[in-house]
């Protein structure tokens, strides 16, 4: 309806500016006035009148009221947009926790540390000790481990000190993994079936036995692997090592010997006779690996042992150095204090 407002206004306009016109046009010509001319001029006249009122083509209100409507039905509705729905999250699934084994009390019943001047700038330190692994809140004991170990302090030979004693702490290392594998199996079947499990505590045992005649140390080291009342071992080993406490190194019979041959036969006779009863007799061949171990000299006597494997077992015998310094080279001599 704006819009037909407008026009109208307009073309009022027109008719009153047309209608000024016409009087102008026959005011100024009422002086002298041209009847056919005038006529054709009000004819032209009418003629645009009529094509500024109406145009070349007839408008009518309809046509202008419906195209001032707008036609909605073609326009999309206006709603409100329709929320991106969100993934619902997959819950994740909560790991279920793998429980840890209660681990099996430690008890540590025997620790006694002693020392040992052996001589001038050298010093043994003995450890006592004792410990073992329980359950049942301590009542039932699945393993023991017990017995020595020792150790040099050498200060002004640190280079040898470490030496020596990574020889001595080796065995040691040995027998302690023994113990906690043979704790690990026990714990393994009371865990299991504690009702029927026949508590029969694995022992291992370790012993170290030295003596020193001023230059060499001779260490004498022992483990073994028992369960319950059993007599058999279930694992054993003996070993023995002397050590030039000077230099660090091994004394052994080759290192010591003008023939190793017959340093070995001779040795390996003495431990055979030693030993042998009426009921068995043992030869030389009896004898494995012998290895001499010095003492302290005694009364001008050089007492030693001579100590080797017959069979799975050691053994030894006393021998006096004495009556084998000719199998000995000059080194030997030194070592194991033989003037002659």
């Amino acid at each position: 309806m704006k819009k037909l407002y407008k026009r109208t206004v307009r073309t009022d306009m027109g008719l009153m500016i047309v209608t000024v016109s016409v009087l102008g046009v026959i005011s100024l010509a009422a002086c002298s006035i041209n009847y056919n001319e005038l006529a054709d001029g009000i004819n032209d006249l009418g003629k645009g009148v009529d094509h500024a009122i109406n145009g070349t083509e007839k408008t009518t209100a309809s046509d202008v009221t419906e195209a001032s409507v707008t036609d909605t039905s073609a326009e999309p509705s206006e709603t409100t947009p329709s929320p991106t729905p969100t993934a619902t999250p997959v819950p994740t699934a909560t790991p279920t926790p793998t429980p840890t084994p209660t681990p099996v009390p430690q008890r540590v019943d025997m620790s006694e540390l002693t020392t040992d001047e052996i001589t001038e700038g050298v010093v043994v330190n003995i450890e006592d000790f004792a410990e073992s692994y329980h359950v049942d809140g301590g009542e039932t004991e699945l393993a023991s481990f017990a017995g020595n170990r020792i150790a040099v302090e050498i200060p002004e030979g640190k280079n040898v000190q470490t030496a020596v004693n990574l020889i001595l702490d080796g065995f040691y290392s040995e027998a302690s993994g023994l113990y906690k594998r043979y704790s690990d199996e026990a714990q393994s079947a009371y865990l299991l079936d504690a009702e029927n499990y026949l508590v029969a505590p694995y022992a291992v045992n370790i012993k170290y036995n030295y003596t020193y005649n001023g230059r060499v140390l001779s260490v004498v080291m022992e483990y073994s692997v028992k369960k319950g009342e059993e007599e058999a071992f279930i694992d054993h080993k003996s070993e023995i090592v002397t050590l030039d406490i000077l230099t660090g190194q091994y004394v052994t019979p080759a290192l010591v010997a003008k023939d190793y041959q017959l340093l070995n036969e001779a040795l390996a006779q003495a431990l055979a006779q030693s030993i042998s009863t009426e009921e068995k007799t043992y030869t030389k061949e009896s004898v494995k690996d012998p290895v001499l171990v010095v003492h302290p000299m005694s009364g001008g006597t050089v007492f030693a042992e001579v100590y080797g494997k017959v069979g799975d077992e050691l053994r030894k015998a006393p021998v006096d150095l004495a009556n084998y310094a000719d199998y000995l080279n000059s080194y030997g001599k030194i070592v194991y204090k033989i003037n002659n």
